[in-house]
């Protein structure tokens, strides 16, 4: 696995500016089985298989030319053997083949030469054809992924394949706030055993796109053979999102005492605080409080065997409410926590867990004078670990679905944190659409 792994990363180093935050891969597993999918509903279909009429000449050194035309052709039967397909280093592409195909047609015809002309039927067989086309996978410089046709006799289909591709979104708008970028970064890498795509994967803000200060890292995802496809996500991604909420001043929310849990025994008041700032209800005596919680920095998410980490950087501003509806500074709290979380996949769904792992409050300013925070800090611990935590896991115990479509399930998946990135492996459960063959 060396080799490999080093010479995915000279390729992914070398093409194009930035370095793929997602990576995809393709086993052979995956090829085979789609293969195989695919070639049950060709066979399904071939009863339903409809062809274009068909005109054409044929010269003649002395009569000029006969004209034709074969109408309602269709296929009385027909006998398609397994196509076998691999992934081909030559032309990083794929080589597909079938050897002994035979089929039979029946259709009717018309002809005719000057003045003569004539009609009837026909029946035509072909038998113990081969066929074989190579196409050649690549990207084009907006970073869609790209067919090339090297056989002249699927060109038509390769060519009305390659136009979807290219119509195909890279961006996207995830929600009313974010767009996710998966252009390619480079080229398809295709070894004998799978094929390798790179994608951007980086999240923007709506409201102000900007790069983030930092970039991807190099990473190589590693192949996990027994399944049909496996992706790695490093944490660049998630930090764009977080970046991307961060840079639209998305990252802040005013807590009142609504907002708190009625049994609670402290609540946002200035004499409810008073036994952690004495000072504070003899100054503002009976008045509500409003917190101004903020984001200082966009947290930041960190991979590493096993486990991810979350880097907070908070603030508080708190307000107390005049019977005027003014609100006068208080104070103001810088907030550092650290969480751990865990990840893993469990019957199609995405669970996790998350602990508390460190969390400071220290005092920077201050209307009211000075005061000691380790009593707040206590108290505002043990309120994540009685009310933020439990509703937090509650959440990640349930899980969230895997992504699936009308067309394909994910099954036997498989998560696990590495460094830098989180690997997902993957089976698929492919379900053809009934669209008929034309």
């Amino acid at each position: 696995m060396l080799l490999p792994s080093v010479i995915m990363a000279l390729i992914f180093c070398t093409y194009g500016e930035k370095n793929p935050a997602v990576q995809v891969i393709l086993t052979n597993k995956g090829l085979q089985y789609g293969k195989t999918v695919a070639a049950d509903w060709i066979q399904e279909n071939l009863e339903f298989v409809t062809f274009p009429d068909m005109d054409g000449e044929i010269p003649l050194s002395f009569l000029g030319h006969i004209g034709y035309t074969l109408t309602g052709v269709t296929i009385a039967k027909c006998d398609f053997p397994e196509p076998s397909i691999e992934f081909y280093q030559d032309v990083s592409g794929l080589k597909m083949s079938i050897v002994g195909f035979s089929i039979a047609l029946t259709g009717a015809w018309r002809a005719h030469c000057g003045i003569i002309y004539g009609s009837g039927f026909f029946d035509m067989a072909l038998f113990g054809v081969d066929l074989v086309s190579v196409v050649h996978l690549g990207s084009d410089a907006d970073g869609h992924l790209s067919l090339t046709n090297l056989c002249d006799a699927v060109e038509e289909l390769i060519v009305n394949l390659d136009r979807h591709l290219q119509a195909m979104n890279v961006t996207f708008q995830v929600n009313r706030d974010l767009i996710l970028d998966l252009p390619l970064t480079g080229q398809p890498v295709i070894d004998a055993s799978s094929l390798r795509l790179g994608f951007q994967g980086e999240f923007y803000s709506i409201k102000r796109p900007k790069e983030p200060p930092f970039e991807a890292q190099l990473f190589v995802v590693p192949e996990y053979p027994a399944y049909m496809l496996s992706m790695g996500l490093s944490d660049f991604t998630f930090n764009s999102a977080s970046f991307g909420y961060f840079s639209a001043d998305l990252m802040q929310i005013f807590i009142d005492d609504s907002m708190i849990p009625p049994r609670s025994p402290v609540h946002l008041n200035t004499r409810s605080l008073g036994p952690f700032i004495p000072q504070l209800p003899k100054m503002f005596p009976d008045l509500p409080v409003v917190l101004h919680t903020y984001a200082r920095n966009f947290p930041v998410f960190s991979f590493h065997p096993g486990v991810i980490t979350l880097n907070l950087p908070g603030a508080v501003k708190a307000f107390a409410i005049q019977p005027n509806a003014t609100w006068t500074p208080l104070f103001k709290l810088h907030v550092d926590s650290n969480f751990k979380g865990k990840m893993w996949t469990d019957d199609g769904f995405l669970k996790g867990s998350v602990t508390m792992d460190n969390f400071t409050l220290t005092l920077v300013a201050t209307v009211i004078g000075p005061f000691k925070t380790a009593a707040l800090e206590n108290l505002a611990k043990m309120a994540m670990k009685m009310f933020v935590l439990p509703y937090i896991n509650d959440k990640l115990s349930t899980g969230f679905a895997l992504p699936q479509t009308t067309q394909a399930l994910l099954v036997n998946s498989v998560l696990t944190v590495e460094e830098g990135f989180v690997a997902f492996c993957s089976d698929a459960k492919l379900q053809p659409s009934d669209r008929r063959l034309s």
